[in-house]
């Protein structure tokens, strides 16, 4: 095929790829379980196009695997089969990343994912229109709206992440954030969606100030913030934490108290906790994947970051460090969706050299 051709062929794989994959994270959230043939067909969509983007690519680029890259998901393909079948969702994860960075533009990716995003809430829209708005109630703020998600912070993680993803710009970010503010003061109750909005903008102020040594650390300093939130549940700074992360540290207590042997530590653990809500991102991805999953996460992230400031694009970085900072407080960096800085960790780290990244 030529280059036209595999860019047409790309960016619809992509493109049907991310459509079934918000269908397929708002069924999720909504627990609609009982629409068994809609759920089949979305999931067969979900597992079929992404298996087609990573044949796709070894079809274009011919296989040219990153030594590092291979050397990797072969280890945690072996620790697959010895120690936790979950972790086959980080190597499909990485390895369907990899494949779409390496086989669309940044261009066409963000115009997808934004049209992508366009499509989830006007869906959600027909959705309460349709059937009306659904509450929840909560003991603090009483009846809140959910827009039929079982969890009402389930629409504020939308709103969240497509605004981190949006707000592309000093200016912008401030007029994004008084906007959603406005829009959904009495709507959204989540504390995390309204730090998000006020860290963004000062991130865009303050991030020339920091060193490529500053930058290419924080994932290394978010998830020691999460290790510490868990770890040192019951001392003043424990306490701290946990009242900041609205009890989000004990719960992580909780759960990382399972891991209580070498492998569930370093590989994690195949039991469920479905009744725990866990929303720190580190803190659930060392329990479900182990620690060895995680510090490649991190490795990534380091090395993602430092390679970015190498191009000057402070942009990126600050849409990036705002996103690892919400992954303080939600489970969104193992997201086949949510998770939209994967792209760019993959196109630096892998493909940072090359003009489509730049």
């Amino acid at each position: 095929m030529n280059d036209g051709l595999n860019r047409r062929v790309s960016v619809v794989l992509v493109f049907i790829w991310m459509l079934v994959s918000t269908l397929k994270l708002i069924f999720f959230k909504m627990g609609s379980s009982d629409l068994i043939t809609a759920n089949f067909v979305v999931d067969s969509f979900f597992w079929g196009t992404s298996f087609l983007i990573i044949l796709n690519y070894i079809v274009v680029a011919k296989a040219n695997i990153p030594l590092i890259f291979f050397v990797t998901a072969i280890f945690l393909f072996c620790s697959l089969i010895i120690f936790n079948y979950k972790i086959a969702t980080v190597i499909y994860l990485f390895f369907l990343w990899f494949a779409i960075a390496k086989t669309i533009s940044r261009k066409d990716f963000e115009y997808l994912y934004a049209f992508c995003y366009l499509f989830c809430f006007i869906y959600i829209g027909f959705f309460v229109a349709l059937n009306g708005q659904s509450f929840y109630y909560d003991s603090r703020y009483g009846y809140i709206p959910s827009f039929g998600f079982i969890n009402p912070n389930s629409f504020a993680q939308f709103v969240t992440v497509i605004y981190i993803f949006s707000a592309r710009g000093f200016l912008l970010s401030i007029f994004l954030s008084f906007f959603l503010y406005l829009v959904f003061n009495d709507i959204i109750y989540a504390r995390s969606f309204y730090f998000i909005l006020i860290l963004q903008p000062i991130l865009f102020l303050i991030i020339g100030l920091f060193s490529k040594r500053i930058i290419s650390l924080f994932p290394i300093f978010i998830f020691i913030i999460s290790l510490s939130s868990a770890m040192l549940v019951g001392t003043e700074y424990g306490l701290f934490l946990d009242t900041m992360f609205s009890g989000r540290g004990y719960y992580s207590s909780l759960l990382l108290s399972e891991l209580n042997s070498i492998p569930t530590i370093f590989f994690g653990s195949t039991e469920k906790f479905d009744d725990l809500p866990v929303d720190v991102s580190f803190i659930s991805a060392s329990y479900d994947y182990g620690l060895f999953v995680v510090l490649i996460i991190v490795y990534l992230y380091v090395k993602g970051l430092n390679l970015i400031h190498v191009t000057k694009d402070n942009t990126l970085n600050v849409v990036i460090i705002s996103f690892l900072s919400y992954c303080l407080v939600e489970n969104v960096i193992v997201s086949y969706f949510l998770n939209f800085t994967l792209y760019y960790i993959m196109s630096a780290v892998f493909f940072g050299s090359s003009k489509k990244y730049i």
